[in-house]
């Protein structure tokens, strides 16, 4: 389905999507995060710390726009629905240039090397019947999964005004969801220097 999607969607390119742009993105949501006044001052140091040492990561992996091309952007098995090996793609609200690999690392385990590369081995070998497997773009791997966590916590705190938020997200303002994300940016550094897809 994924290389279906990705063989046609190369064809053309979006008129009315926005583009990823990781280093500016993750600066801009860091901002909003700071504006919300959640954070004691003790966790503010913490969090710029942090996002200090990801965005050096992310600096490091400028994806040209040569190699993007039009992407579902939010492919998580929440948003694949299937039967008989028949599947279908749901909510492309999030739909933006990217490159490829953004519609594929969040269908992988994060917490089982040898499981992942069982995972991968399947959707490659499915991916291919359909287009090439972009292995180049492996290595963007850790760093799309730091901008995701960066950003989706900064998505949340940018939609606090909607009283939907506050009932589906209540832990948000909880000073205990704050040092949980930093430390979860913390060990995602780790990954970033040593992928734990390598191991």
């Amino acid at each position: 389905m994924l290389g279906r999607l990705h063989k046609v969607s190369a064809k053309k390119a979006f008129q009315h999507r926005p583009r990823l742009e990781m280093v500016d993105g993750i600066l801009d949501a860091q901002q909003r995060v700071l504006a919300s006044n959640w954070m004691t001052p003790h966790q503010r140091r913490a969090y710029d710390r942090v996002i200090d040492k990801v965005h050096q990561h992310l600096t490091q992996h400028n994806v040209p726009a040569s190699k993007m091309i039009r992407c579902h952007g939010d492919c998580h098995l929440g948003n694949v629905l299937g039967r008989d090996e028949q599947f279908t793609l749901v909510d492309f609200d999030d739909c933006l240039t990217a490159p490829a690999i953004q519609d594929i690392w969040m269908l992988l385990p994060t917490d089982d090397p040898q499981g992942w590369r069982s995972y991968l081995s399947e959707i490659t070998e499915g991916y291919e019947e359909a287009c090439p497997f972009p292995t180049e773009q492996m290595s963007l791997i850790e760093p799309l999964r730091s901008y995701r966590l960066i950003s989706h916590s900064a998505w949340l705190v940018s939609r606090w005004d909607d009283p939907a938020f506050p009932r589906a997200f209540p832990w948000l303002a909880d000073s205990g969801y704050w040092d949980q994300h930093i430390r979860q940016l913390e060990q995602q550094c780790l990954q970033l220097e040593q992928p734990r897809w390598l191991a």
